[in-house]
């Protein structure tokens, strides 16, 4: 039988009513919020626009000439310092290491589901359900609704990261606690580059507590897998040069100082690409607050209606529908008016547009008005 319980709960009119009243202040909160994250992303600045401004340049020789700049410097990524974990695996040259752990534990999940009542009151039932899972953050038992039965270990390690000080590209140094570096890849977990022990054992690529961890897991047991970032990575790296350094590149109230794994055109073109999915990814987040804020600023009206629940339901749905019309447009007009005000060159050449109109308008009148004969 699943492990699970279940608990209902009955909520009178006057809670809800009171409930509703909450959520339309929310709503208001959550209106007025939308505009402010819609004109703030609009003002974000595209990494790659600045990227295409840089120079190429190979990193085997400082050139004086580039002194200021902002360089797309090529070259292998290296550092002479070892990275290791201590006790668990071997320190080996990397620019940056990553250690993954996991437990074994109960995991808690909740379901609700509401059911509304003739005169405005609801009835929730809630189950809590208890299943055995793999999780990077086990909840402790003094937490869950229902502690007995399901209690978890204290986990001994948590994920981790360590970066290597100092690095270097070529001629030039650079500071990879600062660099945007490129993405970790897995390591190969074998004998000879963990401390494998009667405590710990290399299975599948994992660090695991016990020789059935995989396969036969218990509470408590534990995997551990680590991702790095190798030493002598060929990198295009993008950075002011300073002397015999790059440091990050600043414009336009941001900054610049990443290594992609790929060429110039190709980096760039994931700079971009980044770009506007997290504008749209926003766009999107902006116009649900707006829709939702709008709906919860009419709960209370569909509060009073749940009285007979077919006219509150029809009321939410006919609710949603309208402000969806209300949301949508208001979100494009709020998202435009973002993009030109953030855009002095577009916002100039509209107002020279709109001048340009009034002064054609007043003109195409002026000999309409003298044509038309005087009144007697």
């Amino acid at each position: 039988m699943p492990d699970q319980h279940t608990e209902v709960t009955h909520t009178g009119f006057f809670s809800n009513l009171f409930n509703s009243f909450i959520g339309a202040l929310l709503g208001v909160l959550l209106f007025f919020a939308s505009f402010v994250v819609l004109w703030i992303n609009e003002g974000t600045v595209n990494l790659a626009t600045i990227a295409r401004q840089s120079t190429p340049v190979t990193a085997a020789s400082v050139d004086p000439a580039m002194e200021g700049k902002l360089i797309a410097a090529t070259g292998k990524l290296a550092t002479t310092e070892a990275l290791g974990d201590a006790s668990l695996l071997r320190a080996q040259r990397y620019l940056r290491l990553e250690r993954s752990v996991e437990m074994y534990a109960w995991v808690e999940h909740t379901r609700s589901s509401t059911t509304k009542n003739v005169g405005g009151s609801s009835t929730t039932e809630t189950t809590y359900s208890y299943e055995k899972e793999w999780t990077s953050d086990p909840e402790r038992s003094s937490s869950f609704r229902y502690p007995g039965g399901h209690e978890n270990p204290e986990l001994e390690f948590e994920s981790q990261s360590w970066t290597a000080s100092s690095a270097t590209i070529g001629a030039y140094s650079v500071n990879p606690r600062e660099l945007e570096l490129p993405e970790a890849t897995a390591v190969a977990l074998d004998e000879e580059n963990t401390e494998a022990s009667a405590s710990w054992l290399v299975r599948n690529n994992y660090l695991v507590s016990s020789a059935s961890a995989l396969t036969q897991p218990k509470i408590g047991d534990v995997r551990i897998r680590y991702a790095a970032v190798p030493n002598n990575t060929d990198v295009t790296l993008f950075g002011k040069a300073s002397g015999a350094q790059i440091v990050p590149y600043e414009a336009k109230g941001t900054s610049l100082y990443r290594a992609f794994t790929e060429n110039r055109e190709q980096a760039i073109e994931t700079l971009d690409t980044e770009y506007h999915l997290w504008i749209w990814i926003v766009r999107a987040i902006g116009f649900m607050m707006m829709w939702i804020g709008l709906m919860l600023c009419f709960s209370p009206v569909n509060t009073v209606l749940n009285i007979l629940p077919f006219l509150g339901s029809a009321s939410s749905f006919l609710t949603g529908l309208i402000m969806f019309c209300i949301a949508l447009p208001l979100s494009i007009v709020t998202i435009v008016a973002s993009i030109i005000a953030h855009n002095i060159f577009l916002l100039i050449g509209l107002l020279l547009l709109l001048l340009g109109g009034i002064v054609l308008w007043s003109r195409i009148r002026r000999p309409r008005l003298a044509a038309q004969p005087a009144s007697i």
